[in-house]
């Protein structure tokens, strides 16, 4: 026998033995599989999917503006309340404090005359 018949019977012997059948058949179903699914599946055309991404990046843009508007509404809101709030503390202890105030014509009427409110 020739050197070439030799590696051709070794080959068959090798292929002839159940776990190499098993593993090449395994082998085979994945890339027929494969294959398969590739030449099944419609082509995925590009503009389609920049047509999506754009109707989702405007639908995002549209939603970020109105959280934004509705957000700083909110700020506006609050921040008229705390004004609100912190006149209405101050005008309660402007007249707390001159409820309490004393009249001293000694302190007050110099300013006065100062001023040129008061003629003594």
């Amino acid at each position: 026998m020739s050197e070439v018949q030799e590696k051709i019977q070794i080959v068959r012997e090798v292929v002839q033995k159940k776990p190499v059948q098993i593993t090449m058949s395994v082998i085979g179903a994945l890339l027929l599989g494969v294959v398969i699914g590739r030449f099944s599946m419609p082509e995925c055309k590009r503009d389609v999917i920049c047509k999506d991404l754009i109707k989702d990046n405007g639908r995002l843009s549209k939603i970020l503006v109105d959280k934004d508007v509705s957000c700083t509404k909110e700020k506006s809101k609050l921040a008229m309340k705390i004004k609100k709030e912190m006149s209405k503390t101050c005008d309660s202890k402007i007249e707390k404090s001159l409820k309490e105030c004393e009249f001293s014509e000694r302190l007050h009427c110099p300013i006065c005359i100062a001023k040129g409110a008061c003629k003594k």
